[in-house]
């Protein structure tokens, strides 16, 4: 009987087999292109242990002690949970790591182009000039380890004043043809601290735990 039915279903669907096939060739399109080009997430986890006081304690401590000891830890762990996702711990994160500095080698930022590694590399060394996002064309003259940003050359490994605040810029493949050009997006601390913010996340593994779970996801 089963059988039967899936003839006769068979049956009445046939007609319509273009019109399937179509869809099913549209929806595999669809899903390969939305792959291709949609925003790509990645995220990084550790652990970390604070106040672990724990080892080496005597066993023959009384209850109330051990009670007052794991509100204390409890209060110190709170405290550091406080300290790690603090904006001012994020901001110097991102500052040591030059976070808020994009590269591209189109005008259009990609998160993925952040992970390629660029002929030529900006330090800035006093971010906290710098109130809004600022984008540049950058071109590289390796044979004279100069670099040219918006118009104004600068000299490579040596400090120099720029819009961007003084800043460092280095040249990281010295043999490269001259007039490469780049794509320059930097970021003001404060935006990027905020975003870090709310992709970042931080928690113990148990309300009782000196292990310090921590996650972030990033484009």
């Amino acid at each position: 009987e089963s059988k039967q039915n899936f003839s006769q279903l068979l049956f009445r669907v046939w007609p319509y087999w273009p019109i399937i096939l179509t869809a099913f060739v549209i929806g595999i399109g669809a899903s390969i292109f939305y792959l291709r080009n949609s925003t790509r997430f990645y995220g990084a986890h550790a652990q970390i242990v604070v106040n672990d006081n724990s080892q080496g304690k005597d066993n023959s401590l009384n209850v109330s002690s051990n009670n007052q000891d794991e509100q204390q830890k409890l209060s110190e762990v709170e405290k550091q949970i406080e300290i790690i996702k603090s904006n001012a711990l994020l901001s110097q994160v991102a500052n040591k790591l030059n976070l808020n500095v994009q590269y591209s080698e189109s005008e259009t930022f990609k998160a993925e182009d952040q992970s390629l590694n660029y002929p030529a590399s900006i330090e800035l060394l006093s971010p906290a000039v710098i109130k809004k996002a600022t984008e540049g064309r950058l071109k590289i003259i390796a044979s004279k380890n100069q670099v040219e940003f918006n118009g104004t050359v600068y000299q490579a490994d040596t400090t120099v004043n720029t819009p961007l605040g003084l800043a460092r810029w280095s040249i990281n493949d010295k043999t490269m043809a001259d007039n490469k050009t780049l794509y320059l997006k930097v970021l003001p601390l404060p935006v990027l601290t905020e975003q870090l913010a709310k992709r970042f996340t931080i928690s113990p593994l148990s309300k009782e735990s000196s292990i310090l779970d921590l996650n972030i996801i990033d484009e």
